[in-house]
């Protein structure tokens, strides 16, 4: 316009006061135009609500004399997050987190484990992600791991994955301590009549001992010329026989 506005009423879901939005200010009448701003803390929005219609009525000298003007703000989060801390003894556990924005069809959930992206086709993963019922703002997704290696035995992020109206990403992490043991399941002796069974224990510490035992299920020991076992302690690079 040819002048700047007086006053700039602003409102949040009807409301004329919100905690979350503070520190309304004018900018600088310049070539027929002014910016009026206003501070938004996310923080101060709880995760997954619905969308606050602001809406800013400016007066001249007292009188509204042009059209209102509304915006919605959003806040990107997860409703469901992952727990800090998880502990997987079983042979496989699922995960799961919710997120929300402002449209489902305009992001999407990856996971990972540390910085590597875990794939739905991986043999150890299995992952189902889905839109929310009766939502048009949240997803929904399920990492199944098997515990049958020490891979997902770290940190594990649910990210979600934002493409409109610019790319963005909000992520949930949990350090997860998955406690297991694998063996192959055949071995066979060498020419010499000997073979070697390798069990790989793991967890955030080493074993204090590993007992293997025979289909009876009693305690096998070493025997001198017939039985040898060797506890092997990588991060330490030391021997227990």
């Amino acid at each position: 316009g040819t002048t700047a506005a007086t006053s700039v009423a602003w409102t949040f879901d009807g409301a004329t006061e919100n905690a979350a939005f503070s520190n309304p200010t004018p900018g600088t009448f310049t070539d027929n135009e002014i910016s009026y701003t206003i501070t938004v803390d996310m923080s101060k929005i709880n995760d997954g609500s619905a969308p606050i219609k602001v809406k800013a009525v400016l007066s001249f000298d007292g009188k509204t004399t042009s059209p209102e003007t509304e915006t919605s703000v959003y806040k990107r989060s997860f409703t469901t997050p992952l727990p800090a801390t998880d502990k997987v003894t079983e042979a496989s556990k699922e995960f799961s987190c919710v997120a929300s924005g402002e449209n489902n069809d305009d992001f999407t959930i990856i996971w990972f484990v540390g910085e590597t992206e875990i794939k739905d086709a991986d043999d150890s993963a299995t992952i189902a992600e889905k839109k929310v019922d009766d939502s048009t703002s949240a997803r929904t997704s399920s990492l199944t791991i098997k515990n049958d290696s020490p891979v997902y035995n770290g940190v594990i992020k649910c990210v979600a994955k934002f493409t409109k109206p610019e790319a963005y990403e909000i992520s949930s992490e949990m350090n997860l301590n998955t406690i297991g043991a694998s063996m192959d399941e055949d071995s066979f002796s060498t020419g010499d009549g000997t073979a070697t069974i390798s069990c790989v224990v793991w967890g955030d510490d080493a074993p204090h001992s590993v007992v293997f035992e025979n289909s009876e299920g009693s305690a096998i020991t070493n025997q001198a010329g017939r039985v040898c076992i060797i506890l092997y302690i990588p991060d330490e690079g030391t021997n227990t026989e």
